[in-house]
């Protein structure tokens, strides 16, 4: 499960509701692992982080895409936080950013963290871009890293890694990446059905 089920609640308070319903629908949810996700609105510290697993330890923690942290402060809020998009026109900042995370993830001893690819950037959107910031990102926070692609939006083209097209490239460059079922579904209706040839 994601904590996102839950978006209003703390952690601790996901947790507990989790707990307290650990089924979706007729499937039994799985709660030795739980993604830790933004909508929980919290801004993480190490200690946060460790007091979490510490009262959860039959549980897996791991961070995905854009969380809060308390000690980073964005110069911009278009900065609060970090996609590969924003990673790419922004890398200073985001180096700043994952540097954060990365003692939370530390401190959580989660060996993955997963980030959304986001929108297309305005610089030009190419594969090697998207492999070079994953490489960084994952050298900074030490852990492998994986970008979660997208969907079509109203306008084809406004999210990055939205088409069969860029999942093709993915494989082709070994880009590590991960799939939300129901951004594939969107693609299909969209577009159909289609084969990737690697």
């Amino acid at each position: 499960p994601a904590m996102a089920v839950y978006p209003a609640a703390s952690p601790w308070q996901a947790m507990e509701k989790l707990h307290a319903s650990p089924d979706d629908g007729p499937f039994a949810l799985d709660l030795s692992q739980c993604q830790i996700t933004p909508q929980n609105f919290r801004r993480w510290t190490a200690e946060d982080v460790a007091e979490l697993a510490g009262d959860y330890p039959g549980t897996g923690f791991r961070f995905h895409a854009s969380v809060r942290l308390k000690a980073y402060r964005a110069p911009r809020s278009s900065h609060q936080w970090f996609d590969i998009s924003r990673y790419v026109e922004a890398p200073g900042q985001g180096r700043a950013y994952f540097r954060e995370l990365g003692k939370c993830n530390q401190a959580l001893g989660s060996p993955v963290y997963t980030l959304h690819s986001g929108r297309r950037p305005r610089c030009g959107a190419k594969m090697e871009q998207v492999r070079t910031a994953v490489d960084e990102i994952s050298q900074i926070m030490q852990c492998r890293v994986g970008v979660e692609t997208l969907y079509p939006g109203k306008q084809d083209g406004f999210w990055w890694l939205d088409s069969w097209t860029e999942h093709e490239e993915l494989l082709k460059a070994q880009v590590p990446f991960v799939l939300d079922l129901s951004h594939v579904n969107i693609i299909a209706a969209r577009h159909g059905l289609s084969l990737i040839h690697i």
